[in-house]
């Protein structure tokens, strides 16, 4: 069996359950652990073009990454947009999407690129604003989805 992932990203979900939980029922506390080989990738893929920010990137997930108060790591300089207000934000949507308007019908141009953040309420926004810098009207569509739950409860959410 192969497993693949980033352990230091993501813990296993425990409804209702404490870190301490979710810690003791990931993979790594498992009985078959003991008898898993372990390959580290030494490449990371997505920021092949950029080796200082790779090099950043796995800097940080071993540990190694200088910190500031044990809590804090700062950012290289050629990551940082200077806070202007709203202005900051159409800045950062130009530095990942360069160009866009020529680009709206590109899915390689657009799958390769996103903005992260880590607030839902800062995802919406940023949406929007990018959603208003496409040419074009706006169309929406609408769909209906339904989950069961672990006790059965059906759940349905028109999106």
């Amino acid at each position: 069996m192969i497993m693949g992932g980033e352990f230091r990203k993501v813990l296993p979900v425990v409804k209702g359950g404490s870190i301490g939980q979710q810690i003791a029922s990931s993979v790594s506390k498992s009985a078959f652990w003991g008898g898993v080989k372990i390959i580290c990738l030494q490449t990371n893929m997505r920021s092949q073009q950029d080796a200082e920010f790779s090099q950043f990137l796995l800097r940080i997930g071993d540990g190694i990454q200088q910190s500031l108060n044990g809590d804090f790591i700062q950012l290289p300089q050629s990551m940082v947009i200077p806070w202007k207000g709203k202005q900051s934000i159409y800045q950062l949507i130009d530095s990942v999407f360069p160009n866009m308007v020529d680009h709206v019908n590109d899915a390689d141009y657009m799958v390769s690129r996103a903005i992260i953040t880590p607030r839902n309420i800062d995802v919406d926004n940023i949406n929007q604003m990018l959603i208003g810098l496409f040419p074009g009207e706006e169309r929406v569509y609408t769909s209906w989805n339904s989950v069961e739950d672990d006790n059965n409860n059906l759940y349905t959410a028109e999106l």
